[in-house]
């Protein structure tokens, strides 16, 4: 047992062997320092130092740290206008509130349509008449990506009509077409034949209760006067 004990004592020496020459290098260290300071106190003088100092302090509090924060784009407020071109169904999108952003990507129905372009507009000219899109305008700058919220469009339909066809022009831009007009002379023709059916069932309500009371009246006047035939002669008695 005893000899373990020397075993282990021999083992830690060289550990605290290390620790007392790190110590003393550090004092050393410590202690050369000092002396360097006050031999510049001395030689050179303490005001020396405190200029020092004081210029080291100056810079810290007068130096400024530039830091650049790269921020989201702003997020896009887009808009739609469904139009025919040539007979063509076309979805006009336009958007504003994009600040800071440097490329735009369209993407319909979750796919991407277009991307890297600059201007704040786009037009989809893809589409089907009667179908319903979904449109979200990705912005994209040097802080990262914002999106829009969905806008819903459906295409419109640019099936060419004669009906659609303008015939007459009030000025100011202002036109009817054969099918607005033919549904003006609609209303009114419908319109007349109502009335016309109505006022017509009052006059003839109207004749048959007045017919009557002439008749009533002079049947009257005549069995009084013995004129009317027997027969009702005995129902007016």
């Amino acid at each position: 047992m005893k000899k373990q004990k020397t075993i282990k004592k021999t083992k830690q020496k060289p550990k605290q062997l290390k620790m007392r020459s790190w110590l003393k290098i550090h004092s050393v260290f410590t202690l050369t320092l000092l002396l360097f300071y006050v031999a510049c106190g001395v030689f050179g003088g303490f005001d020396v130092l405190g200029n020092d100092l004081k210029a080291k302090v100056a810079w810290a509090a007068g130096s400024t740290i530039s830091v650049t924060v790269n921020a989201l784009p702003g997020q896009p407020m887009v808009s739609s206008n469904e139009t025919c071109v040539a007979d063509v169904s076309t979805i006009d999108l336009n958007w504003i509130g994009s600040e800071g952003a440097t490329s735009f990507a369209v993407v319909r129905d979750g796919l991407t349509l277009a991307s890297g372009f600059v201007s704040p507009a786009f037009t989809d000219s893809n589409v089907i008449a009667g179908v319903d899109y979904s449109y979200v305008i990705k912005a994209s700058g040097a802080g990262g990506d914002s999106f829009s919220d969905p806008l819903l469009a459906t295409a419109k339909d640019c099936t060419f009509l004669l009906s659609d066809l303008p015939i007459l022009s009030f000025g100011g831009g202002v036109t009817a077409s054969y099918s607005q007009i033919a549904n003006q002379i609609g209303w009114v023709l419908a319109s007349s034949a109502i009335a016309l059916i109505f006022f017509g069932s009052m006059f003839m309500i109207e004749y048959y209760f007045m017919k009557e009371a002439i008749f009533t009246v002079g049947e009257l006047d005549l069995s009084k006067r013995g004129m009317v035939p027997r027969k009702r002669k005995e129902v007016w008695q």
